[in-house]
């Protein structure tokens, strides 16, 4: 009765708070405006300035879930723009480079869809609104500082009484937390039902979530009680744990967000030079980049490209270019943050540093390799059973592990997939499939038609623009003729519906790493299991050189070298992440067309989904558990083909799985995961205003195709600033991007395609920058700024030229200097332009903005766009 008294008056005493900032008197500052509503995916955040008196004033803060499912230990990034106090129902926390965000209070730390919470703070000297608000919470695993042990109680006969206990040795809190255990025991209900919940994933295996005991605080413990149905002594055999921290990464301001121009340094073998940028609005500061906390150089926003890696002075992205010490003889890696005289930190990044192999660990893998190889072209082991093979293989590993060939004790079995895995030296990963991937063990259906009937969906029928969609199918099946002839057809077809198609029936881990690149619709074909893509061993055949040329990828894990039908590479999760960055995936569906890249069971595995995912896809679908093919081959093509006629990602699987069945004979059935609601062509500019994921820095739009040098930008020298926070930028090529061309000519493109509707005019706001006038007006070098209205063939309907060196008006403008140019840069000020496009109305058409050089591309010209939108 005492503990429920005391959260009682806790309430109590936040209601009166929260009453007392709503009955203090207010100020004339009510009369401006002061209710701001912020819409993201999955959650909305309303902003009110409830009272003001002098320099202070009281804000309310309502994040409301609008998602499906709950959200977890909340919390909320923004910039209060001023100093806050007196907070009401949260807490102000920091990050590990002292940014602040808030956070819950604990006892409404989860939001319910269609629910919300509020809360309330002072602000003094509070200079302008929010202009973004992110939720920064992430689900991480748990790698250490936490024990989990099992006590038995009670037994009678085969049943038993017992707990399981999380132990939380470490001086933080484990909050939100979800254990995974796996047991030889099966777990009948939870005895203490308020203290977790508990889901069966699979036999022997269970997944707790913790509700009233949803916080192990910290050098503490929860105690599970549960009964269970017992064969021989009890045991747990594995668990991991997951809770739910802040993401620094999200919570660094845009303003204030540091990139590299790479991630990792070979030593010995790549260049150790670096280019680091920093997106900030700081100004007559020192700027310092700091390695390993001690400082190693400062940052510039000069516009001096050779001396320190910056394009363009006055942008606002201050540049370093620095080359990292890498005296190392062990892989390690350099963490570096910006940190400036007024002490603001920006987030922290790492550039690993990487031993290559020796040529000893070569030659041990080699070893291996031959090994291993030995065996599985013995006839004897081509016509064992599985678990003849297994024997075969262990011992073949057991006697390579006491020869020291590869890592101690590394050994492990994965029964439910039929795979040995093991380490060669330097912990690579190499994996045996003990029953190769061919059509019977594949469940594959071989009575089903090479081509799949597609009768809920007529592409032939379709309005869409099909030319401006552009596909890659990549097969990396075996190239038999069950296989090829099947996707061969496809392109075929594609093709003559006026699809752009690209398609690779021998890839490789080089193509995959750009392949995704530019593409709508995209097929990830070939064998696969649970966070692995396999290659086809005869097109990648795994080898010492392909082992120097990938080492890399292998040595970080991204590529697993494997033994199947082929000695080859499997494709990890990691490796898509890793090469596909955030926005590089924009406007992209992917369907991957293998077995178990979902996961298996009910065990949904979302690796896969979340490494496209984060780099912007619109969404994936895979499959769950071992699928066959001709049900796979079905599926993906009524989902891509629904997709063409204009429907949602998942109306489109929807009418898929309608037509084909949810599930194949075998069990397998397709999971979709990203936007339900994203459409292949939009219906209006998307965008347009450039403020897409605001809250990172990200160096080109979202939505939006672009060639050359396309930038987005927060200012440009003392004058131009966007109409919010951020604004595009086309060049004909600075810097970095100098050798940009298009068409021949030295300049840049924007391009977005969309389905007008019953809109009629098209408008944006605009300022162009040169640096030819005014030497050059009037002469040859005639630089031009165009907008261009095509079709679906990508023929021009209409053209503008919006400015021109020689024709329009240019005032001078100070705190801008373009790489390799002059000192005299002028502009045309902002300008609103607007097209007429009542002749397109409910027809497709592709918008596209360009920046080029006439004459020469000595000296440069830019335009700044905001604001594009349809009316």
């Amino acid at each position: 009765m005492l503990k429920i008294k005391k959260i009682f008056s806790t309430f109590v005493g936040v209601a009166m708070a929260a009453n007392a900032f709503i009955t203090m008197p207010i100020s004339a500052f009510a009369d401006e405006e002061t209710s701001h509503t912020y819409t993201y995916d999955g959650y909305e955040v309303s902003y009110d300035v409830t009272n003001a008196w002098g320099n202070t004033e009281v804000v309310s803060v309502t994040l409301s879930n609008t998602g499906d499912s709950a959200i977890e230990n909340w919390m909320l990034y923004f910039e209060p723009n001023g100093q806050v106090h007196n907070t009401v129902n949260v807490q102000e926390a920091q990050t590990s480079t002292g940014t602040t965000y808030f956070r819950n209070s604990g006892y409404n730390a989860n939001i319910n869809p269609d629910s919300s919470v509020s809360f309330c703070y002072m602000v003094d000297d509070c200079e302008a609104v929010p202009d973004n608000f992110t939720l920064c919470q992430t689900r991480e695993e748990k790698e250490s500082g936490y024990e989990v042990s099992l006590k038995v109680n009670q037994t009678w006969g085969d049943s038993f009484n017992g707990e399981i206990i999380i132990q939380n040795n470490t001086d933080k809190p484990i909050e939100s937390w979800e254990l995974t255990v796996d047991t030889n025991f099966t777990i009948t209900e939870i005895t203490n039902s308020w203290a977790a919940t508990v889901k069966e994933l699979e036999p022997y295996s269970y997944m707790l979530k913790g509700t009233y005991t949803g916080t192990v605080y910290p050098n503490s413990s929860v105690s599970l009680g549960f009964n269970g149905v017992r064969s021989g002594e009890p045991t747990i055999t594995d668990y991991s744990l997951t809770e739910v921290v802040a993401d620094e990464n999200l919570i660094a301001s845009a303003d204030n967000y540091l990139t590299s121009s790479v991630k990792e340094i070979l030593v010995g073998k790549d260049n150790s030079e670096v280019y680091f940028y920093l997106n900030s609005l700081e100004t007559d500061t020192n700027i310092t980049l700091y390695e390993n906390d001690i400082p190693v150089a400062v940052f510039y926003d000069d516009g001096n490209y050779a001396a320190h890696g910056d394009d363009i002075q006055g942008d606002g992205i201050y540049s370093v270019k620095y080359n990292v010490d890498i005296n190392t003889d062990i892989d390690s890696s350099n963490v570096y943050y910006a940190k400036s005289d007024n002490n603001f930190a920006s987030n922290e990044i790492s550039v690993d540093l990487i031993i290559p192999f020796t040529e000893k660990e070569l030659s041990d893998m080699a070893y291996v390799d031959n090994a291993i190889s030995a065996v599985i072209n013995d006839n004897s082991y081509q016509s064992s059973t599985i678990d003849e093979r297994k024997e075969s293989m262990l011992d073949l590993l057991n006697e390579l592990d006491i020869n020291n060939k590869i890592v101690e004790d590394s050994i492990e079995i994965d029964e439910k997939n039929s795979i040995l895995s093991f380490k060669y030296t330097r912990d690579v990963v190499g994996d045996i499939l003990l029953e190769e991937f061919d059509d019977e063990t594949d469940g594959i259906d071989l009575t089903d038609s090479i081509m799949p009937s597609v009768d809920a969906v007529n592409l032939l029928n379709t309005t869409q623009p099909l030319s401006q969609v552009n596909v890659a199918i990549l097969n990396s099946f075996e190239n038999t003729p069950f296989r090829t002839d099947y996707y061969e057809s496809l392109v075929s077809d594609w093709t003559e519906q006026g699809l752009n198609v690209y398609y690779d029936d021998t890839v490789t881990v080089n193509d995959l790493k750009t392949a995704l690149l530019n593409k709508q619709v995209i097929s990830l074909s070939g064998h696969g299991t649970i966070e692995r893509f396999c290659l086809n061993g005869e097109d990648e055949i795994a080898n010492s050189e392909k082992d120097q040329e990938y080492e890399t990828d292998i040595l970080k894990g991204r590529i697993v070298k494997s033994y199947n039908y082929g000695k080859t590479y499997f494709i990890k999760p990691e490796f898509f992440s890793y090469y596909y960055d955030k926005g590089s995936l924009d406007g992209s569906f992917i369907f991957g067309n293998s077995c178990s890249l979902m996961g298996h069971g009910e065990k949904i595995n979302e690796a896969f989904a979340n490494a496209f995912l984060g780099a912007s896809a619109e969404g994936f679908v895979g499959y769950c558990n071992n699928v066959e093919s001709g049900y796979s081959r079905n599926v993906m093509r009524s989902y891509f083909e629904a997709l063409m006629t204009g429907v949602t990602s998942a109306e489109a699987l929807d009418m898929s799985v309608s037509e084909h069945g949810e599930h194949c004979y075998c069990g397998a059935y397709p999971v979709l995961r990203g936007d339900p609601n994203a459409i292949l062509i939009g219906t209006d500019i998307e965008n347009g205003d450039f403020e897409g994921y605001t809250q990172k820095y990200v160096s080109t739009p979202l939505s939006w195709k672009c060639t050359g040098d396309v930038r987005v930008l927060s200012k440009l020298g003392d004058d131009i600033i966007p109409y919010d926070s951020r604004m595009a930028f086309l060049s004909t090529g600075i810097g970095s991007k100098e050798e940009s061309y298009i068409s021949g000519t030295q300049g840049s493109s924007m391009s977005q395609i969309v389905k007008v509707g019953s809109y009629s005019t098209l408008s944006f706001n605009y300022d162009v920058v040169s640096e030819e006038p005014e030497e050059w007006v009037g002469s040859i070098y005639n630089d031009k700024f165009e907008i261009q209205i095509l079709d679906e063939n990508d023929n021009i309907l209409s053209s503008e030229i919006i400015e021109a060196v020689n024709t329009s008006t240019w005032y001078s403008v100070s705190g801008i200097n373009f790489d390799g140019g002059d000192d005299t840069v002028y502009h045309t000020g902002w300008a609103t332009k607007t097209i007429d496009i009542s002749n397109y109305q409910n027809k497709i058409i592709q918008v596209r903005f360009l920046v080029y050089d006439v004459g020469d591309s000595i000296y440069d010209t830019a335009t700044v766009l905001d604001n594009i939108r349809l009316n």
